[in-house]
């Protein structure tokens, strides 16, 4: 099938114009018409399929899989037509996708000069590697003297790092993505929660996805043993369903709501708090959907942090290893310039 939309932002550009078009009183069906009639290319032809399959009766958010549309959007928006309100729904759904490409794109222009530095390293410490280091070492052996211990260091380092290396380190790091890819989502779960720097960011994401799937259905006065087992049932992420069945048992066995949570690590502290605010408002669901928004700017920022932090290290790496190279290459030359 031909790719529909070339990014998150174009898929939430398209959201946003079938939320306008329901906004002025169109039915979804209607309004998936006219998008396709002004539409070109794929994303015509993929909006009118979508609208000749409301027609059979399918439900709309099974068939945005076909549009490259991520997990987490898919299932919010199933839920919001079968349980909520799909207009907030593809809202809410439009903008967690802007902001996702808005965080892709910052992140993008964030590491990309780092990473070109990082490339003209590489082919800085090959041209020592086979031009200079090679002269210095067949001169200071004509001399009967040692090169720098800082030389001889790079020099042995660089004597490994080559081509063969670079493809070990590949076919490890692909492998190894590989298989942590088949481990349960609770082991993955449990190894980014000890890392530090990203435990933090962790638990608000989950959190967020957790929290911005469980209150539009309790807003919607949907009881919440009913709202689990939905989760549990529609969801359409892994990890809301393992909690969401994890949690129901808890409570079964006389624990409270606020208190299963509590008990479980993978989320932000001010979850416990704002169901307990909610419980003794007597608006759960309201409560949750505004600490969903919360958690979803919460996110972003912290991920702009994260990549401020990674770009610094980047540039600190950088930086150390232009001035070990720079030292091993000049001390070598002193040292001629000090025998003559």
């Amino acid at each position: 099938m031909k790719r529909v939309f070339r990014n998150d932002l174009e898929r939430s550009d398209w959201l946003g114009q079938l939320e306008s078009l329901l906004n002025e009183g169109f039915s979804l069906s209607d309004s998936l018409q006219l998008l396709g009639s002004y539409q070109s290319g794929a994303k015509k032809e993929w909006s009118i399929s979508l609208y000749e399959s409301l027609l059979k009766g399918d439900d709309f958010s099974n068939h945005l899989t076909s549009g490259g549309f991520p997990k987490d959007v898919i299932s919010y928006i199933l839920l919001a037509e079968k349980y909520g309100e799909l207009k907030e729904g593809i809202k809410n759904g439009a903008l967690m996708l802007k902001m996702k490409y808005e965080m892709l794109m910052k992140g993008r222009k964030m590491l990309n000069y780092p990473l070109f530095l990082f490339g003209g390293l590489l082919i800085m410490a090959s041209i020592l590697s086979e031009g200079v280091f090679p002269q210095f070492m067949v001169f200071f052996n004509s001399m009967n003297h040692e090169l720098p211990w800082i030389t001889r260091f790079i020099i042995f380092i660089l004597s490994y790092v080559r081509l063969p290396f670079f493809l070990i380190l590949v076919t490890t790091i692909f492998f190894t993505i590989l298989l942590f890819k088949k481990t349960s989502i609770k082991k993955r779960i449990r190894f980014f929660i000890r890392l530090p720097y990203i435990r933090k960011f962790t638990k608000t994401l989950l959190t967020y996805y957790f929290v911005s799937q469980l209150s539009p259905l309790l807003k919607n006065n949907m009881s919440l043993f009913h709202s689990l087992s939905t989760l549990q049932h529609h969801s359409k992420m892994e990890f809301i369903k393992m909690e969401a069945k994890e949690i129901s048992l808890q409570m079964s066995e006389g624990n409270s709501f606020s208190e299963s949570v509590q008990k479980r690590n993978y989320y932000e502290p001010q979850f416990h708090g704002m169901i307990t605010l909610g419980e003794a408002k007597g608006m759960m669901g309201e409560e949750l959907e505004r600490y969903s928004n919360f958690l979803l700017k919460q996110h972003f920022e912290k991920s702009q942090k994260l990549l401020v932090l990674l770009q610094a290290i980047i540039y600190g790496v950088i930086t150390f290893i232009v001035l070990v190279l720079f030292l091993s290459m000049m001390l070598p030359i002193f040292n001629i310039i000090d025998g003559l």
